[in-house]
């Protein structure tokens, strides 16, 4: 066999050249391969792990940042899920509308509805047509008593997206904790003509929005939607949409 090339002078051992470390850019790389892994696999600690590391190599990175937060959320440690969101709008306030709206959430979680209603409108600013980020400012405009400021951002989310059944629960809800029985009757109507089992189940909870003829004759209607495979729950986003409004949040 052929002689291998001599080594260069100042060169390691080549029992060591594995063993070499990683720069920062291909341990970050590595590390938040690790995350998506651990994610994806449901090992939760591992990647609260890996996620810290990817932090302390760089704590501004944008992605550890929003992922870390949504990692918290997912806990449910709310405190420490609003200090990165709070950490990354800070460091990356143009980055997307969708920052801002998790950074409303983070604040509604922890109680802080005034500040949340300011990230919501923050996140429609840079975004209008966020429809999840209208959903959330009526909510928080609810809890605040805003009810009429409420139901207008409902209507506007019911713009963007008139077939979406949250935010029609969640206009028919308040209305109806509000006693404005008759437009709550109107929004139902309009729900249940493209979501009749999210229709069925706020009939559930508030029997008024229909008399006895026509809930007997819809308890058929869903009954036949049902054995057609229809789902008969409620959006479970909008489930508890808008609960005791003009009362401060759980």
């Amino acid at each position: 066999m052929p002689d291998r090339p001599p080594v260069p002078a100042g060169a390691p051992p080549a029992s060591t050249l594995s063993a070499r470390p990683l720069t920062p850019r291909w341990r970050l790389a590595g590390l938040r391969l690790r995350v998506r892994v651990a994610l994806a696999l449901g090992f939760m600690a591992a990647a609260g792990r890996d996620l810290d590391a990817v932090l302390w190599l760089s704590p501004t990175d944008a992605w550890a940042l929003a992922s870390r937060s949504h990692w918290h959320g997912s806990q449910g440690a709310w405190p420490q899920a609003l200090a990165d969101a709070e950490a990354l709008v800070a460091a990356h306030p143009q980055r997307q509308a969708a920052d801002w709206f998790n950074l409303g959430f983070a604040r509604e979680a922890c109680g802080r509805i005034a500040p949340a209603e300011a990230a919501f409108r923050h996140a429609l600013r840079m975004q209008p047509t966020l429809a999840i980020a209208w959903l959330g400012m009526a909510r928080v405009q609810a809890w605040q008593g805003h009810s009429d400021d409420a139901l207008a951002t409902l209507a506007h989310h019911a713009q963007l997206q008139p077939w979406a059944p949250d935010g029609r629960v969640a206009q028919v809800t308040l209305l109806m904790q509000l006693q404005r029985v008759a437009e709550a009757q109107r929004g139902w109507d309009a729900l249940r003509s493209f979501e009749p089992g999210a229709a069925w189940a706020l009939l559930q909870q508030w029997p008024a929005l229909a008399g006895p003829i026509a809930s007997a004759t819809f308890e058929g209607e869903h009954a036949a939607s049902i054995h057609e495979g229809e789902s008969a729950s409620p959006p479970a986003a909008s489930a508890a949409m808008m609960q005791n409004p003009g009362r401060g949040r759980r």
